[in-house]
């Protein structure tokens, strides 16, 4: 975390601690997503661009569920569409490799 803080502070782009946890939180569930649907994908034919949008898709629903119960729970949490943005960012572009066959 000192390391992303450091370039940022060098591009001197500001980006709130809570937005770049939501990032890391998002790409640990996407990658845990990515390891599970592929290991499934042993057992059950699944191309590789359905695996990452599935992923994609699942790590979006959890990011949207999280606003909700910000949502729900406003006395501890506060609500902003933006952290959605902020955990599904990297995922989606990830994705958009992948499916475009850009590697």
């Amino acid at each position: 975390m000192k390391i992303i803080e450091k370039i940022l502070n060098v591009l001197d782009v500001t980006i709130p601690r809570d937005k770049l946890l939501y990032s890391f939180y998002g790409n640990v569930i996407f990658s845990f997503l990515l390891i599970i649907l592929m290991a499934v994908s042993r057992f059950v034919y699944i191309s590789i661009q359905l695996i990452f949008l599935m992923a994609l898709v699942l790590t979006v629903v959890v990011a949207i569920n999280k606003e909700v119960y910000d949502l729900f729970n406003k006395k501890n949490h506060t609500p902003d569409y933006k952290d959605i943005l902020y955990t599904t960012h990297i995922p989606f572009i990830i994705t958009n490799i992948v499916i475009l066959n850009l590697l």
